[in-house]
């Protein structure tokens, strides 16, 4: 049989430019590459000089197809060199391996833009097959795919059967998941056997995540961020948002973006860590896909069998509920230069707060407004704020006599006139809307009751 054509994706267009959903020139870089981590390589659409990373040319231009790594995915990585916008990469291709571990700058505009609008049916060669619509064309997601549906193909006979620990067994539907909706589906391959598979049953419904994968959930919805942490979800996010707000940095990491979105990482990560509850429903989005196909029920990791061979395959293949207890994997808050619905946290002119959008739903209500000027809220409970003191210049004087410039704090300090009268003006206008707002906000029957009162 003939092997499957490698194509994951028609490269059509660079990572310059706009796309239906960004307008902005680069739209196709925040959309194929910030929002899409889980896309690891990229090729060059053409040749591309590859530049140092203080813009000068380093000496060698990359031929067409060369495959590279983005370092640098977010858009305040991107730097304009000459008339181009570039990005940080490395070089991963081995034709040019004396370059490896090496960082360097290339243009977006000569790096080509992975369309899953237009990512080709796989290839496949069923002519040693009887019955051909066993298979049902679709369209893999990542490269892994491929691979693991040929190994399916290639290891079962003309009627589609396999031997598995002494036992027939027969494929009778090779498929992506029979489902739709909105979002990707937990499932990532459909297959259908003709008798139950130890305690699984008959339809394999597989999650697969290639050897080096490090994503599990990628910027998380609020709803989605429920499904998994349910009731923790309020401590999760209040105490994060309280940790930013008074060490400036969540699990340690800092983050100059004005946005953070949640991740579930797998390895090493910057909060809570899930337990098997939790990282059984991010692996097999029950919850989400309520159970239809879209529901994975087992998992396959690393790499295809190169020998196509099914039972390698099925012994090591798992249930969620096993895998769920291996896995070690946890929430990371990443920040991100672009508002999106998965923005989390913002920050504010005094702090960080939580979006109200969505995210509000899962806090206090105090959490998602902006933190309010501090010297304000000293000025209002009558402590004078030390940022409007200055070092006073002069006599400090005392009680009989006022000094040079009269009567000032006992520690030796002086009001900065300015900015006093500007806390005390915003303070005297928070006071007057709270008047009004109450005013606004009493009854017929209080109006009726004061003017009784007032007749007594």
């Amino acid at each position: 049989m003939k092997s499957f054509k490698d194509s994951r994706f028609i490269y059509e267009a660079s990572l310059a430019g706009s796309t239906t959903f960004y307008k902005q020139n680069t739209g196709a870089f925040y959309q194929y590459v910030t929002l899409k981590p889980e896309i690891e390589f990229y090729h060059l659409e053409k040749d591309a000089p590859l530049l140092q990373l203080d813009g000068t040319k380093a000496g060698e231009v990359l031929k067409k197809g060369t495959k590279i790594k983005i370092l640098g995915r977010e858009l305040k990585d991107l730097e304009k060199v000459g008339p181009s916008l570039t990005a940080l990469i490395s070089v991963s291709d081995a034709s040019y391996r004396r370059y490896k571990d090496k960082k360097f700058r290339i243009a977006i505009g000569k790096i080509l833009k992975p369309s899953g609008k237009h990512v080709e049916m796989m290839k496949v060669d069923l002519s040693g097959k009887k019955k051909k619509n066993t298979f049902e064309p679709f369209k893999g997601g990542h490269g892994h795919e491929g691979k693991f549906t040929e190994a399916w193909i290639k290891g079962s006979g003309e009627e589609w059967q396999f031997e598995y620990k002494k036992k027939m067994y027969q494929i009778k539907r090779l498929s992506a998941p029979h489902w739709k909706g909105q979002g990707n589906p937990k499932t990532d391959v459909t297959v259908v056997l003709s008798k139950s598979l130890g305690g699984i049953g008959t339809d394999l419904k597989y999650s697969l995540k290639a050897e080096n994968a490090t994503y599990f959930e990628n910027w998380m919805l609020p709803v989605r961020f429920k499904q998994i942490f349910g009731k923790a979800s309020q401590k999760i996010l209040e105490d994060a948002v309280n940790e930013i707000n008074n060490t400036g940095k969540i699990g340690g990491t800092t983050t100059k973006t004005q946005t953070i979105c949640p991740f579930i990482k797998n390895g090493k990560h910057n909060s809570v860590k899930l337990d098997a509850t939790q990282l059984e429903e991010v692996i097999s989005g029950k919850q989400k896909f309520a159970g239809g196909e879209g529901a994975a029920n087992v998992f396959f990791g690393g790499k295809v069998p190169t020998d196509h061979d099914i039972t390698k395959i099925l012994d090591r293949t798992i249930g969620v509920k096993s895998m769920a207890k291996k896995l070690k994997a946890g929430l990371d808050f990443r920040g991100s230069s672009e508002f999106k619905n998965s923005s989390c946290f913002i920050k504010g002119d005094y702090g960080w707060y939580v979006n109200p959008k969505g995210w509000g739903d899962l806090v206090d209500n105090h959490y998602t407004s902006p933190p309010a000027n501090p010297d304000l809220i000293q000025l209002a409970a009558g402590v004078i704020p030390e940022s409007t003191k200055s070092e006073d210049k002069y006599s400090p004087g005392d009680k009989y006599s006022p000094g040079s410039r009269g009567h000032h704090d006992p520690d030796g300090w002086e009001l900065r006139d300015k900015e006093q009268a500007k806390l005390r003006k915003q303070m005297w206008k928070r006071i007057g809307d709270r008047l009004r707002n109450k005013r606004s906000q009493k009854t017929p029957f209080d109006k009726k009751a004061r003017t009784e009162k007032k007749k007594k």
